[in-house]
């Protein structure tokens, strides 16, 4: 696997609350941002509580990556945060995701939904400060599979779910 040069890993023990805080503060200095919630939870049996089961993406254009964990825990509005990661690749690769991300974004006529399958929701703020959401299916399908293993080579997260599910537990 490769990483990009440049990158910076920082651990914390932040709340969720001071997390979400920190980052709405900062995301109003930065250009652009795409943010991304995959959740794996499909029809079938259950979750374990140790399961992981949602993970939360964002990524700034100046190069900010910031990833959170989270397992079933007590249930559905109950899971339970198993670590964050943050980092920072260069800003041109960054850019580049969130560019992608806008090219999903300006083709509303695709769509990307299946059954029995977990589910992705992306928001991009653009630079003029738009917001743009789009939802679909954690599918492995071109383009989405495409752009899932883009991001996960670029931050070194081989277990990111992303667009299509497909992230290697560690």
């Amino acid at each position: 696997m490769m990483i990009c040069s440049g990158i910076t890993h920082r651990f914390s023990k932040e709340t969720e609350s001071e997390d979400l805080e920190r980052n709405n503060n900062m995301s109003k200095m930065y250009k652009s941002e795409l943010s991304i919630i995959s959740n794996s939870i499909c029809y079938g049996p259950e979750p374990k509580e140790s399961d992981e089961v949602e993970q939360h993406l964002i990524i700034r254009s100046d190069g900010y990556v910031f990833c959170s964990r989270y397992a079933y825990g007590g249930g559905f509005g109950h899971y339970k945060r198993i670590g964050a990661r943050r980092i920072y690749i260069d800003a041109q690769s960054a850019l580049a995701v969130i560019e992608k991300g806008m090219e999903l974004v300006s083709h509303p006529n695709m769509e990307w939904f299946a059954t029995d399958i977990g589910e992705w929701n992306m928001v991009i703020i653009s630079d003029k400060g738009k917001t743009y959401k789009m939802t679909g299916s954690l599918l492995s399908t071109d383009p989405l599979g495409k752009i899932s293993d883009q991001i996960r080579e670029m931050t070194g997260f081989s277990y990111l779910y992303v667009f299509d599910g497909n992230g290697i537990n560690e």
